[in-house]
């Protein structure tokens, strides 16, 4: 019960970023019905995220559905050019991924202490934060 409670957390500031940011990036076309709209989103977001989480458990699902509403929605409401838009959903998503990957591969040491594969992940998952900072900066 703890960690669904905790997974929905999760999943709630995991949407919320990325809503934020991709409607701080793009700005709206409109400015009507603002609130509306990131409700829209986030709530997309939301649903999907549960339902790839806690309902198929499909990473793939949840990845390519996620990134299929954000491209539609910036594609309808948002400002910019649609080569960017994908490109910055991409990269919403691959910060994410690296985000949870440390937290993943944690619940996995706590579970299995004497994993041989943790050290090969916590080694991967330091040497992705100069690459992402070079490319963002």
């Amino acid at each position: 019960m703890i960690w669904q409670c905790t997974e929905i957390l999760a999943v709630v500031v995991e949407c919320m970023i990325v809503t934020r940011m991709l409607i701080q990036y793009f700005k709206f076309r409109s400015e009507n019905c603002r609130i509306l709209k990131w409700i829209l989103l986030f709530s997309l977001l939301f649903a999907t995220d549960v339902a790839g989480t806690f309902g198929a458990a499909n990473e793939t699902f949840l990845i390519s559905s996620c990134l299929l509403i954000e491209i539609v929605f910036s594609a309808v409401f948002l400002k910019g050019n649609i080569f960017e838009k994908i490109l910055i959903s991409v990269i919403n998503y691959v910060l994410v991924y690296f985000i949870n990957l440390p937290v993943s591969f944690g619940n996995t040491f706590a579970v299995q202490p004497c994993a041989i594969h943790t050290s090969a992940y916590w080694r991967l998952i330091h040497s992705f934060p100069p690459i992402i900072t070079t490319l963002i900066g």
